[in-house]
């Protein structure tokens, strides 16, 4: 759908979709330390996505990435990978 909207709404509009992984929220809040440390040395870096690393990689978007369209921007600590 990204990349349909993407290529349907340019030039005049940029479409851009942020994907996060596990972030440290209310979400995983309730899990024990040691499921918050699986979850974490499941991802290539080792480390829970922090609320500010979501909203990083959305200001990347809007201010960075002028000729970019289409794209799904995953931020999830490299978890995707695996």
């Amino acid at each position: 759908m990204t990349m349909a909207l993407g290529r349907a709404l340019g030039p005049d509009i940029r479409l851009l979709c942020v994907s996060p992984g596990a972030v440290n929220t209310d979400f995983v809040a309730g899990r024990g330390p040691a499921q918050l440390e699986k979850i974490a040395q499941a991802t290539p870096l080792k480390r829970i996505v922090q609320p500010d690393d979501v909203a990083r990689a959305i200001l990347a978007c809007v201010t960075h990435l002028k000729v970019t369209t289409g794209a799904i921007i995953i931020s999830d600590g490299g978890r995707f990978l695996n």
